[in-house]
């Protein structure tokens, strides 16, 4: 099955509230959280939503001022956990 990359901010969040188990991940703090994500999910994610290519994911962030992909994964989580 081919990997859905999403094309904004929203798409991110909508497909994480799919997958992710919110109950866990709201129990850690906001800081810890997108920590604790870092190099499990956090690398999937990357990989598979073309941060570390040309994707259309990764220009949309790149148009709103972040520019590597540890950060636009650390950003989807800190905006997901709030």
């Amino acid at each position: 099955m081919k990997e859905i990359i999403p094309h904004n901010l929203d798409d991110c969040l909508d497909i994480l509230s799919k997958n992710e188990d919110l109950d866990k991940f709201i129990k850690l703090s906001e800081e810890d959280a997108p920590v604790s994500y870092h190099h499990t999910t956090g690398q999937a994610l990357r990989n598979n939503w073309g941060l570390w290519q040309e994707s259309d994911l990764k220009k949309y962030f790149n148009s709103i001022g972040i520019n590597h992909p540890d950060d636009m994964t650390g950003y989807t989580y800190t905006i997901y956990y709030r």
